[in-house]
């Protein structure tokens, strides 16, 4: 599955300084009095709750996800040099990596990165578990931060990444269209330094601090998640027999909103991350799979378990749960259509709607446990009397033929 279980993911993007330098190069010679800096590579780490699936970590918040979308875009002027021009996120060239191109107000677009597990520690030591979460270019290039001092600048990141063609922006926003299925997990995160120098090159050169700071990427899951339990439940008699002839053949939610619109980066800040989707268009039914997105099996019986307090039944897991987005509108109700079967093959059709009693009543970033309790199909049996006829003295006169 591309997501999973109540998580809040914290992501930590780490910058060290790259090649050596003065803190600030000379002018150069034609007079400009622009200042500018040496290189400095963009390195980059991140700790999270969150990877494929339901996004998951492990004990130490670290993950691995294929896949990311990485920006880093101007959030204010420096003051510096003459000549700023205003920031725009437009992204106006066609390439996905706008280093060296004048729009220095986006300077990574797009990104692709892929986070993994590292092993090795920053003086060498080494570890047969994950120490880090690296982020790295999938094509392995170095990237560098912007030599000229006109701006500083925050990143950006979000999972799963889109194609440039999916990508909207305009003066003061940039953002993508996510298409989910029930098995993908969205996040977003940012960078969030008030330093007015943060991120420039310029920044990585003012003390010893800066050049070994890991600068800090907190990203959320921007779905809920729907997980399932079963057990089997007594009839009148208080026995549990007929139910544990039952199993579960289906679960899915139905008329879910398949595309919606994040907001990667607000220049404002107030919509940084706001993820929204179309409740009227593009709906689909959304069933629940087994773990690896596999197909929902054939072999999910009841069974009498009991809880160690040896009294209150066990509820089984169902399936890798479904992700969904948080309705916006207060009166909507998903509905869950569950399909039963017995050991002699017949399947009983059951819909129930899970109703969202308020807006607060869900929230993105949580898994909420559907519990079902199967009873088993009562047989139909039917008795009938009938009232006789009534003899009524009455005569019927006056009828001429």
């Amino acid at each position: 599955m591309k997501g999973q279980l109540w998580i809040f993911g914290v992501a930590a993007i780490s910058m060290f300084a790259g090649c050596s330098g003065d803190d600030e190069l000379s002018s150069p010679a034609d007079g400009s009095g622009i200042e500018m800096d040496g290189n400095v590579e963009i390195r980059l780490s991140s700790k999270s709750d969150g990877t494929r699936s339901s996004l998951e970590s492990d004990e130490n918040n670290l993950f691995e996800a294929y896949g990311l979308g990485i920006f880093c875009l101007a959030k204010g002027y420096l003051g510096v040099n003459p000549n700023e021009q205003p920031i725009d996120w437009t992204r106006t060239y066609p390439t996905n990596d706008h280093q060296g191109n004048p729009n220095y107000a986006v300077w990574l677009d797009n990104l692709k990165a892929d986070a993994v597990f590292a092993y090795t520690d920053a003086d060498g030591n080494t570890s047969d578990t994950p120490l880090a979460t690296n982020i790295v270019w999938t094509d392995n290039e170095t990237r560098w931060y912007p030599t000229g001092n006109w701006y500083n600048y925050q990143f950006y990141g979000y999972y799963p990444r889109v194609d440039d063609n999916d990508i909207w922006s305009n003066e003061t926003q940039v953002g993508a269209i996510i298409r989910i299925d029930g098995t993908q997990d969205v996040i977003w995160g940012r960078t969030a330094s008030a330093d007015p120098l943060a991120y420039c090159a310029k920044y990585f050169r003012q003390d010893a601090y800066h050049a070994a700071e890991v600068p800090g990427l907190a990203f959320s899951h921007k779905l809920m998640r729907f997980t399932f339990t079963f057990a089997p439940g007594r009839d009148g008699r208080g026995s549990y027999e007929s139910a544990l002839t039952m199993g579960i053949d289906d679960i899915r939610i139905k008329q879910v909103p398949t595309t919606g619109s994040l907001v990667i980066a607000d220049y404002a800040g107030t919509d940084d991350g706001k993820l929204t989707f179309d409740w009227s268009n593009n709906l689909a039914d959304f069933p629940l799979l087994e773990e690896g997105d596999q197909p929902f099996a054939n072999d999910h019986w009841t069974t009498l378990e009991y809880e160690s307090d040896g009294t209150t039944v066990k509820y089984q897991p169902l399936g890798q749960g479904i992700l969904l987005p948080v309705p916006e509108n207060t009166d909507y109700r998903y509905l869950v259509q569950i399909v039963l079967k017995n050991k002699d093959g017949k399947t009983f059709l059951s819909e129930h709607p899970i109703e969202l009693q308020s807006n607060a009543s869900y929230e993105a970033g949580k898994s909420y446990n559907v519990r079902l309790t199967v009873n088993g199909p009562q047989e139909i049996y039917l008795n009938a009397t009938l009232e006789g006829w009534v003899l009524d003295d009455d005569t019927i006169h006056d009828v001429t033929l």
